[in-house]
Formats: C-alpha cells, structure tokens, sequence
C-alpha cells in the first residue's frame, strides 16, 4: 500500500484473531485508513487476501526480544 496516500496509518496487533481479523476488515471497509496487519505468519490464506485488498501485512512476533522488531512495525502509524 503506497504511504503517499493521505490517509492515516493504523497497525492492528494480533491482526490474525478473531477480534484483530474483525477490526482489520472494518478498518478495510471504511476506506478512511491505511491498514498494517501484524501477525506471526505471512504465508495464510488470510494474509494472502489481506494483500489483495492493499493491506500491509508483516509478521512480528510478540515475545521477549522481538522489541525492536514490534517497534518498527509501529512506525509511522
């Protein structure tokens, strides 16, 4: 999804649950915001259509020594 958009950036953690899933799509259908979808896996059929639909999907992990990895997927969000 190209930043140059205009919208506002929102990053949904945990975007692979059931809750996360739920407010990506409402995010998505809104078509007020610019969705980052983080997950732990990439290669799901729920990633894969997430693209589709111009969502940036990445995968960070949540446990002990993955800060610097959840923080950058934070930036600019």
């Amino acid at each position: 999804m190209s930043n140059d958009s205009g919208l506002p950036l929102i990053t949904v953690v945990g975007a692979s649950g059931k809750q996360g899933r739920s407010v990506v799509d409402s995010l998505l259908s809104s078509g007020r915001y610019r969705v980052r979808a983080l997950t732990r896996h990439l290669d799901t059929g729920l990633a894969q259509q997430w693209r589709d639909a111009s969502v940036e999907v990445r995968a960070v992990g949540l446990q002990s020594g993955m800060r610097r990895d959840l923080t950058e997927a934070l930036r600019g969000s």
